[in-house]
C-alpha cells in the first residue's frame, strides 16, 4: 500500500506510485537483509514525522528482527526516510519475529507525546524437532523518534489474565 503522493525509495531509487509492496534493503552484520513490508503502517506523530515497521531476514541464514525507520518531509513536501533501527534482532534459527504493529501517541497534551510503540509476534519452535512451542507478543517503545528502544517485554501473558482482573473489578464495583 502506498501513501497518496509519496514515493517510496526501494533499494535507493524511486518506484512508480503505483506500486503496492515497499520493500528496503538493509545492511546487517555485513550482509544484506530484505525488510518485508507486512502490514504496512504509517502512522505520524504531532510534528509530522512518519514512521514504518517492516521485517528483517535473509531468506539464506537464520534469524529475524524488526525494522523501524523514521521518514521526515523536507520544506518541499519531500520524504527521506532514515536508516532502520533493528529491534529484538535474533539469529536463532528456532525464532521469528512476524506480525509487527507501530503507533504513535501524536497527541500534543500527553505526557507520552510523540513516543513510538511497536508491538510484534515471537514465534518460537523447537530446536531439535521443529515444532511450535510458544508465540508471545512483545511490546517496546521509543522516546527519541525511534533512534533508540526499549527492552521488549512479553505483553500476551497480560492478556491471558486481564479477563480474570475485569471480572474480579467489576464484581466489587457490583458490591
Amino acid at each position: 500500500m502506498t501513501t497518496p503522493g509519496v514515493r517510496p525509495e526501494v533499494d535507493g531509487r524511486d518506484e512508480d506510485t503505483h506500486c503496492t509492496e515497499w520493500t528496503a534493503v538493509a545492511r546487517h552484520g555485513g550482509s544484506p537483509q530484505l525488510l518485508h513490508p507486512t502490514d504496512p503502517l504509517s502512522p505520524l506523530d504531532s510534528r509530522g514525522n512518519v514512521y514504518y515497521a517492516g521485517l528483517g531476514f535473509n531468506r539464506t541464514t537464520p534469524g529475524s528482527t524488526v525494522a523501524v525507520n523514521k521518514g521526515t518531509f523536507d520544506q518541499h513536501g519531500h520524504l527521506t526516510w532514515s536508516a532502520p533501527t533493528f529491534i529484538n534482532q535474533t539469529t536463532s534459527p528456532c525464532t521469528l519475529n512476524d506480525k509487527e504493529w507501530i503507533a504513535v501517541d501524536s497527541h500534543a497534551a500527553s505526557p507520552f507525546r510523540d513516543r513510538v510503540y511497536v508491538t510484534w509476534t515471537r514465534f518460537v519452535f523447537n530446536a531439535h524437532t521443529g515444532a511450535y512451542v510458544q508465540s508471545p507478543i512483545a511490546f517496546a517503545y521509543s522516546r527519541d523518534g525511534g533512534a533508540t528502544w526499549s527492552k521488549p517485554v512479553a505483553v500476551s501473558q497480560l492478556a491471558e489474565i486481564l479477563p480474570t482482573i475485569y471480572s474480579l473489578a467489576c464484581n466489587i464495583i457490583n458490591l
